[in-house]
């Protein structure tokens, strides 16, 4: 019944979401292929995935939406995620200087606000809202919970909202996201610890329920994905007769041909200042960054030693290292070598 009654609406949320896929086959190729392999296949198809999960676990009992256009407008925030995250990985790629930051944070604080308003009009279910086990067991606690959590969720998402124009936006954005989830299973369970003192009696939690096995098992592949992101980020610097190529994955690479160069020097490391876009994990810095030395920049570091600074006449400065400070030394001679002749 559910996918009947909805059909045309779950064709378009997964025509959208593999929106990707066929603009990968338009756009003109780049040398980005881990990052372009990430938003055209991996992304849609896991969100796809992912999404027709969740409709076959609660196609049976529902969403515990009364309202149809509701359930329409909570289908749909699947694909706005989706495309949002793909957007950035877009911009990334092409537009290396983009701050693709501000969308995603923007867009998220829009998705904390939708959310916050259909809280209140969920009805005890299974499947989605605030999901604690005091309001599964009481209906009250329940309604209580959706309402003064959907509160905290429109809240949050407005302060999100306003700080995603800034640097520390998306600081602000994760620390809103845990606040929020913190604060509505803390007000669930402190009026449910209210209405027993009242002697509302709470009926006994059920056995474990196979719905919940399917919940862990859909955070399996956002676990996966994440972790391979963090893992795949790297970068190598190749010192050829013409040019030096830092070839990095997940950001754009730099291609600096020796007729380019101005300087290069062995310099502290410095704070690396806003991070514009790209990669910052395990302790290696990628991408386009922004401090009071030098500007808008490109930096390849991976670890926190002395780094040689190269001025250039296209690119700008760009910052760079090796693991060591004896392999940076040696880069740097190298790279004079060729300078020289």
């Amino acid at each position: 019944m559910f996918l009947k009654t909805y059909r045309k609406d779950l064709l378009i949320d997964s025509v959208l979401m593999l929106l990707p896929i066929a603009l990968g086959y338009i756009l003109p190729n780049t040398k980005e292929e881990p990052l372009r392999t990430i938003w055209q296949f991996v992304l849609p198809l896991l969100s796809l995935l992912i999404f027709w999960l969740i409709i076959w676990i609660g196609k049976k009992k529902g969403f515990g939406i009364d309202k149809p256009q509701t359930i329409r407008w909570l289908l749909f925030l699947k694909p706005l995620l989706t495309l949002s995250i793909c957007s950035m990985l877009i911009g990334l790629e092409y537009f290396p200087d983009w701050n693709g930051e501000v969308i995603v944070n923007g867009i998220t604080a829009l998705i904390f606000i939708g959310i916050g308003n259909i809280l209140p009009k969920i009805s005890q279910n299974e499947m989605i809202g605030i999901r604690t086990r005091c309001a599964l067991e009481n209906k009250e606690n329940w309604n209580y919970s959706q309402r003064v959590g959907g509160r905290i969720w429109v809240a949050c998402g407005i302060v999100m909202l306003g700080a995603s124009f800034f640097p520390f936006g998306i600081g602000v954005t994760i620390v809103l996201a845990l606040l929020a989830s913190v604060l509505t299973i803390y007000i669930s369970w402190r009026y449910a610890q209210k209405q027993k003192e009242k002697g509302v009696v709470f009926r006994d939690p059920g056995s474990f329920d196979r719905k919940q096995l399917w919940w862990i098992l859909l955070l399996v592949p956002i676990f996966l994905i994440v972790l391979a992101v963090i893992m795949l980020g790297n970068y190598t610097i190749d010192v050829g007769e013409r040019t030096i190529h830092f070839d990095a994955n997940l950001v754009s690479d730099t291609v600096i041909p020796y007729d380019e160069i101005e300087s290069v020097e062995f310099a502290p490391n410095l704070s690396p200042g806003k991070r514009v876009n790209g990669y910052d994990a395990r302790n290696t810095l990628m991408g386009t960054f922004e401090n009071i030395p030098y500007g808008r920049y490109s930096r390849y570091t991976k670890s926190n030693g002395d780094v040689l600074v190269i001025q250039t006449k296209e690119n700008g400065i760009v910052v760079c290292n090796e693991e060591t400070e004896s392999q940076t030394k040696a880069l740097l001679h190298k790279i004079k070598s060729h300078l020289s002749k």
